[in-house]
């Protein structure tokens, strides 16, 4: 199913949510748990942090619904709004400082289920050398494969939610990229980028 699809039956679900339908609410939730729950541990292993952010952002959402805005992408808004909420926690906790952003968060991209997908085709040793690379990335450079890769967001919904300019997202990737070709493949490079791409599912 395309992106395009996807959006226009989250945007459904989002104004039936708005208006009232629990329904439908629910199922947004159900729908981005989840992902949700795979941003928020890119920031910090404490799963109870995560949990309380999601827990509290739908809360808080319900609370308002009849103040909400239309969206296009239901699933940038929630990202955004868990990323802003789990980053204000952990600046209480000390342990990130909003009036710094340019390396002061974790981010952390790890090969899990996805990567599993290419381990049939791609030897030890080439496995072994993207883990490599994704470790030489900056953690904003993580940030950005994640998005655009892992969650398929367009370059402009990147850029609002981690409130940088649109220029430097694709300096980020373009960045990236460059790091990534100097430790696989080219051949590699495209299959691990195909396949981790919801586009091209």
């Amino acid at each position: 199913m395309s992106k395009q699809v996807l959006q226009q039956q989250d945007g459904i679900l989002w104004n039936q949510f708005r208006a009232g339908e629990l329904t439908a609410f629910t199922e947004l939730y159900n729908n981005y748990v989840q992902t949700l729950y795979n941003y928020g541990k890119r920031f910090t292993p404490d799963k109870a942090l995560i949990e309380d952010s999601i827990q509290d952002l739908f809360i808080e959402l319900w609370n308002k619904k009849d103040h909400l805005s239309d969206t296009d992408s239901p699933k940038y808004f929630l990202m955004k709004s868990l990323r802003n909420k789990m980053l204000r926690k952990l600046e209480r906790e000390h342990k990130y400082i909003l009036n710094n952003l340019s390396e002061d968060y974790d981010f952390e991209v790890e090969l899990s289920y996805e990567f599993s997908l290419v381990s049939e085709q791609a030897s030890i040793e080439q496995r072994q050398h993207l883990q490599q690379a994704l470790q030489q990335l900056t953690k904003r450079q993580r940030e950005v494969i994640f998005l655009k890769f892992y969650e398929n967001l367009s370059y402009e919904e990147i850029a609002s939610l981690m409130a940088i300019e649109l220029r430097s997202v694709y300096n980020l990737v373009s960045k990236a990229i460059d790091v990534i070709k100097r430790y696989i493949s080219r051949l590699f490079l495209i299959l691990v980028f195909l396949i981790f791409s919801p586009s091209f599912e």
